[in-house]
C-alpha cells in the first residue's frame, strides 16, 4: 500500500512539476519516471497489446522495475522485461538504460536506430550516445533532458505538457 501512495505522489509531483528529492529509493524514483514517461508519450501505430517496458541494468534496477508489471498505461498493461542479452531490443516500446558501458551502449543505440523506443536512462551520457531522455541530478533533484530530434527520428511523440517540463537538446548529429 505504501509503495502505491509513492506512486501516486510521484505521479502526482511529476503532473505538477514539483522536484522530485532523490533522497527516496532512487531506483524507484527512476522506475516511476519511466512510467510516467510512457504515459506522455505516443507511438507512431497505435496497439492494445502490452507495452513492453524493458530494463539494461543490474538486479537493484531491475527490481525497483517489477512493481510497474501490469500498470494500466493509456489502456495497455506494461510488461516489464528484464534484458540480460541484449537482442531483441525492438520489441521494447521503452528500454531503460542503467549503467551501461560506453562502446556497448552504441551498440544498443546502433541496433535501435530510428525504431520507436523510447529509451531512458540515468545521466547524460545516454543523450551523447543516442538516447531520448537523461535523467540528472542537480542539486539533489531530477532533472529531465530530452533530445527532441532522436525523439523525432524515431516517430514518437512527446507531450508538450512532459517537454515543458525538460531541458530540451536539439543538435543535429
Amino acid at each position: 500500500m505504501a509503495r502505491i501512495a509513492f506512486y501516486l505522489w510521484l505521479g502526482f509531483s511529476f503532473t505538477f512539476g514539483m522536484p522530485c528529492a532523490l533522497a527516496v529509493d532512487e531506483q524507484s524514483v527512476l522506475a516511476a519516471l519511466t512510467l510516467n514517461f510512457a504515459r506522455f508519450t505516443t507511438w507512431p501505430e497505435a496497439s492494445s497489446q502490452p507495452l513492453n517496458v524493458c530494463v539494461i541494468g543490474d538486479n537493484v534496477v531491475q527490481e525497483a522495475f517489477m512493481p510497474l508489471q501490469g500498470v494500466d498505461v493509456n489502456g495497455r498493461a506494461v510488461s516489464v522485461n528484464n534484458m540480460s542479452r541484449l537482442t531483441n531490443l525492438t520489441s521494447c516500446q521503452v528500454l531503460f538504460i542503467h549503467d551501461l558501458k560506453r562502446n556497448v551502449m552504441a551498440q544498443v543505440f546502433q541496433e535501435l536506430k530510428d525504431s520507436p523506443v523510447l529509451t531512458v536512462g540515468n545521466g547524460l551520457d545516454i543523450l551523447d550516445n543516442g538516447g531520448m531522455i537523461g535523467l540528472d541530478n542537480e542539486g539533489g533533484k531530477v532533472v529531465i533532458h530530452i533530445d527532441l530530434n532522436q525523439v523525432n527520428r524515431s516517430r514518437l511523440k512527446i507531450s508538450s505538457r512532459l517537454l515543458q517540463l525538460a531541458v530540451i537538446r536539439e543538435n543535429d548529429k
